[in-house]
């Protein structure tokens, strides 16, 4: 097709005009066409830029009615019955002149700068790849020390030691009800001590684990549960999807960047990651600090991937690792006896699907049982 065709039919599709056949043609040529993916995406993000623009204009439009009404108000009298009349002005529109002032101060140094830039983005995202592990507060004891005197410890002691520690470190997802987690490699890699918690039914659960297994390039991690205490943690409700996700899919996540669980959902907007990775998808969904290793999920509540990083620089850009490559790395656990006969417990892959037919809310309700917070003790020699 030729260039202006091109455009027309990427607008159209990002508009949702395409239908039948001719979405599906489409799709499989972005599918089968990274430069074709990447200019779909970054038309989508002109388009917003132009719309930020547009909103841009109104603010400064109605910033204008605004002033001329002070200026009549003004120029009438200098009474101090004015200077009321002023003062109820600036309360009634106090609100919409910050929002304009805030939007003009952000798009002058933005908009210009995103609309020149687009085709750039790429060339610059070298140094802009921000990995969402959250940084915890000082344990205020050298690691080492704290084992051994959990040991000697009461119980509600040796909580209170772990309990010092407020921030979130990351997410880790149950991938097995015999007791093995996922998150990033990033996330424990100079762990000395490891410890997932979550509530059920209005307890802690509070777990010591530590990871079996890694991949630095795909940014994975294995983690076992190995409290003595532990039994199961019940059948998981959701399978693993190792097919591509489609552009413009559907998809959420069940995060830990805060210590409440936070929900967040956006689409497939790159079926490659951070610079053309193919083992990552980019996806659109805002994640902050703490969101590492978060479950990724498709409509029927499938695991497509897991969150591991987000642009710097380009908003909304999210990256999450694909689910296929955690198959391929739970099949090498699972035959690697050295880490599963320690504790005769296999790892066991999550074969059925229970969410496919329920509404999200109900989704959700039952997978955030298996999405647990992740916080990792570190020594230091400064302690």
């Amino acid at each position: 097709m030729d260039i202006v065709q091109k455009y027309t039919t990427i607008e159209r599709y990002l508009e949702g005009q395409l239908e039948g056949n001719e979405l599906i043609d489409f799709e499989q040529q972005i599918a089968a066409d990274s430069n074709l993916a990447q200019e779909v995406e970054e038309h989508r993000i002109l388009i917003e830029n132009l719309e930020r623009v547009r909103y841009r204009e109104e603010m400064k439009a109605k910033m204008s009615a605004i002033h001329s009404e002070l200026f009549d108000v003004e120029e009438k009298s200098r009474a101090i019955k004015t200077k009321a009349r002023i003062k109820s002005l600036w309360h009634k529109y106090q609100s919409i002149v910050a929002v304009a002032a805030s939007v003009t101060i952000i798009f002058l140094g933005n908009t210009f700068f995103n609309l020149k830039q687009v085709r750039s983005v790429e060339e610059k995202q070298s140094t802009n790849y921000l990995q969402l592990n959250r940084e915890l507060k000082v344990v205020k004891r050298k690691q080492k020390n704290i084992e051994a005197k959990t040991n000697k410890l009461e119980i509600a002691s040796k909580k209170a030691i772990i309990g010092k520690v407020k921030s979130t470190g990351a997410t880790a997802l149950v991938i097995s009800p015999t007791g093995f987690l996922v998150t990033n490699y990033h996330v424990v890699k100079d762990a000395d001590s490891i410890y997932i918690e979550t509530r059920r039914d209005s307890t802690l659960m509070r777990l010591k684990v530590k990871a079996v297994y890694g991949d630095e390039a795909k940014d994975l991690a294995i983690l076992r549960v190995i409290d003595t205490n532990f039994t199961t943690f019940g059948q998981l409700p959701f399978s693993l999807r190792t097919e591509q996700a489609k552009l413009a899919e559907r998809v959420y996540t069940l995060a830990y960047p805060r210590e409440d669980i936070v929900y967040g959902e956006g689409t497939i907007s790159a079926q490659t990651g951070y610079q053309g990775n193919p083992a990552s998808y980019q996806i659109s969904i805002p994640v902050n600090p703490g969101n590492s290793g978060a479950p990724v999920m498709d409509a029927r509540g499938n695991l497509v991937g897991l969150i591991t990083g987000k642009d710097k620089k380009m908003e909304g850009a999210t990256f999450a690792i694909k689910a296929k490559y955690l198959a391929s790395m739970m099949d090498s656990v699972a035959t690697n006896l050295e880490v599963t006969d320690s504790l005769r417990k296999p790892l066991i892959k999550p074969a059925a699907n229970y969410l496919q037919y329920l509404q999200r809310p109900q989704q959700v309700n039952k997978l955030r049982k298996f999405v647990f917070v992740v916080k990792v003790y570190n020594s230091d020699k400064n302690f």
